[in-house]
């Protein structure tokens, strides 16, 4: 599918005027604007003259960045003499685009953009107050500022906002949605890609690729890529072949990466050092993954030089990463210590932590190729802090993101039957207004005889009175309607409570292995985990599922748990014969919690083997559960997690035990009955768990 879209995009930009014309951004070149500024400049003095130059410094860019830098010197040098606010400030914008547009001087077009703010203030211009607070935004992200460029893209977004000026505030939601996502915020990215689709009235679908393969959901971004349809008239559009061809390289698709770098350096050698260094930096990691190692080191050299000399910091972390690997590769490792030292200092001052987490572990590799076991072991542990906080963070973003996009199609659908009673709300109000005319002509007739309107009147107090009536049951029935939906939102609320802390246990039930470098046992373990994800996030959908579902998740899980624990228990699940599990319907992930206790505080200290059995069946119109373990016990447990400095409080089982109370609370029909095992000596055997709740039906 993705070379069907890349072959697409191809032939749709094949045609050479066309191309022409779409690159660039809001000022393209235009020769014909040119020509005719630079015939009537000669003839104009003060005011004219400096707005001609500042047009013409626009005309020129973003290609003709020389020129445009020259003819903006010539209007700040005009407006200065003649104390020209306004063009001051235009000519600080200009250069500040000069050094942005083409990413020659990233630190100076920062300046001149913060130069020209306080003059458009002076002026009370909140057009381009807007407009430069955008820029100051786009600058300060490139150069790593992170939460300096938030403030100006907050900014700029209440001044488009209050002026309707719906363009650029797309414009400022796109940029700002991309330094979220280089500064690992990816929930706020999606929020701003949610916002972009508000104003559009469209689904954003190259900026869900981004964000899907940037948590990792290519299986996602892949389905909005295979239904993208990207707007070619949108300011750098040309950057979604950079998404394009990361992804084939992904998937290992070499000659497809390399088609959709070409494409976008057909609009990368126009627009300066900037895009092409992306270009070089793009060819040097395919180089890389073809093992070519020499070529890459030339391409990754010239996009090191590029950025460097932009202060483009986020690209330089980029590209000195993959220098490391290139030199590693090389076994030069006088170069790779040099270059992924400048990496560390250079997240370390910047604050990006996946960069500090990358350069050391690298390091740690790099000193045990070299049998330095001291430094190697000093990465190593830094290595292990940072990745276990950049790996939670991530967990919890993704938590964030998917709960984001969840509550987004929610509202989608609830909007969708609103629109539905508003339409059928009309038809009932014309249906009403043709029966009171009715009515009407009806009654004029009537008057004609007095006998006849005397009857009609009896009859509409008698109407009346059956419509009191109704209106009243009317009325008992919306009251008990809202308890209902009050009863529901409680669920609803303690079941949203379970499946992030269950989510979150599973995501560090992985951690360990991955550090083992085991890959064939990573994989099988990774494909558990994805699908017992897949089948939480399906199962949280809905308030009850059935006995079936719960089933599989609970043995996906006991599976992942055998093989991290390096199968120190084993366990059963039995389930009465005459217990239909395709029909009895119970919340999702209620046993769950309770077998993770047994786990984590039963088997995981005994020093036998452990035996884990889960026994499930009816009686007396109640649904059982038996957790039984042989591990040691609530006692010893007990005394272990007093003991332990630091020690987890889960809030897994205080949770459910809500939720099994509040399904029995009409009837007093749920309990939860935990019984201490001993053996024939005396000492403690395990524990036994039993979880009674109603036995529900479809």
């Amino acid at each position: 599918m993705k070379k069907i879209i890349f072959i697409f995009f191809l032939c749709f930009i094949s045609n050479t005027a066309y191309l022409q014309e779409i690159y660039g951004f809001s000022h393209a070149g235009d020769s014909a604007r040119i020509n005719r500024l630079e015939s009537i400049l000669p003839a104009l003095h003060g005011i004219q003259r400096i707005d001609s130059l500042n047009a013409l410094c626009e005309a020129h860019l973003p290609y003709k960045t020389d020129n445009a830098r020259i003819i903006a010197m010539q209007a700040l040098s005009g407006a200065e003499k003649i104390n020209y606010t306004a063009g001051r400030a235009e000519a600080y914008i200009n250069l500040g685009r000069v050094e942005s547009d083409a990413f020659t001087d990233l630190p100076a077009s920062e300046k001149y953009f913060s130069l020209a703010l306080p003059l458009f203030g002076a002026i009370a211009n909140e057009s381009r107050i807007g407009w430069t607070c955008m820029a100051l935004g786009f600058s300060n992200w490139v150069l790593c500022k992170f939460p300096k460029a938030k403030e100006y893209f907050i900014t700029a977004e209440g001044i488009f906002r209050s002026l309707k000026d719906t363009d650029n505030l797309i414009y400022n939601y796109q940029l700002w949605r991309q330094a979220e996502m280089e500064w690992g915020h990816y929930n706020e990215a999606l929020l701003h890609t949610l916002r972009i689709q508000d104003l559009t009235g469209k689904t954003d679908s190259a900026g869900l690729v981004q964000l899907y393969s940037a948590i990792g959901d290519y299986e996602t971004a892949g389905q909005y890529a295979s239904a993208a349809n990207f707007n070619t008239r949108m300011e750098g559009w040309q950057y979604n072949y950079l998404t394009l061809g990361d992804s084939f390289i992904r998937s290992r698709e070499f000659d497809s990466a390399f088609k959709a770098y070409e494409a976008f350096f057909l609009y990368a050698k126009k627009s300066g050092n900037g895009p092409i260094g992306k270009y070089y930096a793009r060819i040097g990691n395919l180089f890389l993954n073809i093992k070519k190692t020499d070529s890459a080191l030339l391409c990754l050299d010239k996009a090191y030089v590029m950025h460097k000399k932009a202060s483009d910091l986020n690209q330089v972390m980029y590209v000195l990463s993959l220098l490391g690997r290139a030199y590693n590769d090389m076994k030069n490792y006088e170069m790779v210590h040099e270059k992924v030292n400048e990496l560390l200092q250079m997240a370390e001052q910047t604050g990006v932590r996946q960069y500090v987490r990358d350069a050391h572990f690298m390091l740690y590799g790099l000193f045990r190729q070299l049998n330095i076991s001291d430094s190697a072991y000093a990465h190593l542990q830094q290595y292990t802090v940072i990745k276990d906080l950049v790996d939670r963070d991530l967990s919890a973003q993704k938590l964030a993101f998917y709960r984001t996009e969840s509550e987004r199609e929610h509202a989608q659908s609830r909007i969708s039957r609103l629109n539905e009673e508003q339409k059928l709300q009309r038809e009932q109000i014309k249906q009403t207004a043709f029966q009171r005319n009715f009515l009407a002509g009806g009654i004029a007739v009537i008057l004609l005889a007095a006998v006849t309107i005397v009857r009609n009147i009896l009859l509409k107090r008698k109407s009346e009175k059956h419509l009191l009536e109704i209106a009243e049951n009317e009325l008992q029935i919306q009251k008990l309607e809202s308890r209902r939906k009050i009863a529901e939102r409680e669920m609803e609320l303690l079941r949203t409570q379970m499946n992030p802390h269950f989510v979150f246990n599973s995501l560090n039930s992985i951690n360990r292995f991955i550090m083992e470098n085991n890959k064939s046992q990573a994989s099988v373990y990774l494909t558990k985990f994805s699908k017992l994800v897949r089948l939480i996030f399906e199962n949280s959908r809905s308030g009850f599922i059935s006995l079936e579902n719960e089933l599989t998740a609970l043995k996906l899980y006991l599976e992942l748990e055998v093989v991290r624990f390096e199968h120190h228990f084993d366990f059963t699940i039995t389930v009465a014969g005459n217990l239909d599990t395709a029909a009895v319907k119970l919340p999702p992930l209620l046993f769950q919690p309770y077998v993770e206790n047994a786990i984590w505080h039963g088997l995981m200290h005994a020093k036998k083997h452990g035996s884990l059995l889960i026994e499930l069946y009816e009686k007396d119109d109640s649904l059982y559960c038996e957790i039984t373990d042989n591990g040691v016990g609530r006692k010893i447990a007990w005394e272990l997690k007093k003991n332990t400095v630091n020690h987890h409080q889960s809030m897994g089982m205080e949770i459910t035990a809500s939720r099994i109370a509040m399904l029995g609370k009409d009837k007093n029909t749920s309990q939860i009955v935990i019984t201490d095992l001993a053996l024939p000596d005396g000492s403690a055997g395990g524990t036994k768990v039993q979880i009674k709740i109603p036995a529900c039906y479809d």
